[in-house]
């Protein structure tokens, strides 16, 4: 079986394991389903899969859908949404936090930055690389970009688009992926952090990691990252 394959049956396996909680999700992504057929997964959810992080998921799930903001607020309405900060609606159903847009709603294609028709135009819009993949509620295809692939491949976390609305949250997340799940940073993501990170003023394990990605890039290796926190001085 291929790596992708896994991911997908990763994916069916978890969303169809007899348990309360999975039922309430499937009930959940199934009303959604029926209230907005194209409706996909998007990001996050499905690398955490690709990597091999299914049973400790209990991130938030996003959701995107080509149905209109109208539309996806009817679907939703009895899972008494809030609107969230980037345009579309959070909500919580059972114990898992949803947050879904409209395509056109996204923040990426708010602004501008990206454009295009249809679901693969999401690849596009995602700050990791490999984030760049989605799974239809409906018909379940398993769609992704090469940078999506060389991610699960490699394990390595790369820059997508470079613009984004919150970039200290999205750094420190990249921190913490790489941390939590052992895996690398890419050269451009690499750049990007060390350009753009906040310095803490107590010592953090996110300021040693910072301080060694600094001595990587200066090093100029074109190489990706891997901290070795053992390796690390972590001082003030």
């Amino acid at each position: 079986m291929t790596k992708l394959a896994c991911v997908r049956s990763s994916l069916c396996g978890y969303l169809n394991r007899e348990s309360q909680e999975r039922a309430q999700l499937r009930a959940t992504l199934n009303s959604i389903s029926e209230g907005v057929p194209e409706t996909v997964i998007f990001g996050g959810m499905l690398r955490e899969f690709g990597w091999g992080h299914a049973r400790r998921f209990s991130s938030d799930i996003d959701l995107v859908s080509m149905a209109s903001r109208s539309d996806i607020y009817a679907a939703i309405r009895n899972f008494s949404p809030t609107s969230n900060k980037f345009g579309g609606f959070r909500f919580i159903a059972g114990r898992r936090l949803f947050d879904i847009w409209a395509l056109e709603d996204t923040w990426a294609f708010r602004e501008r930055l990206v454009s295009g028709a249809g679901f693969k135009a999401l690849f596009n819009t995602t700050f990791f690389g490999v984030d760049a993949a989605t799974f239809h509620l409906r018909t379940k295809r398993y769609e992704f970009s090469a940078a999506h692939l060389s991610g699960l491949r490699d394990r390595v976390l790369e820059l997508n688009l470079r613009e984004n609305a919150s970039p200290q949250k999205m750094i420190r997340r990249a921190i913490r992926i790489a941390i939590n799940g052992e895996v690398a940073i890419g050269p451009l993501l690499a750049d990007y952090i060390v350009e753009h990170y906040r310095w803490d003023n107590t010592p953090t394990t996110q300021n040693s990691f910072v301080r060694a990605l600094e001595e990587h890039v200066f090093v100029g290796t074109g190489e990706s990252f891997r901290f070795q926190p053992q390796m690390a001085v972590i001082s003030p």
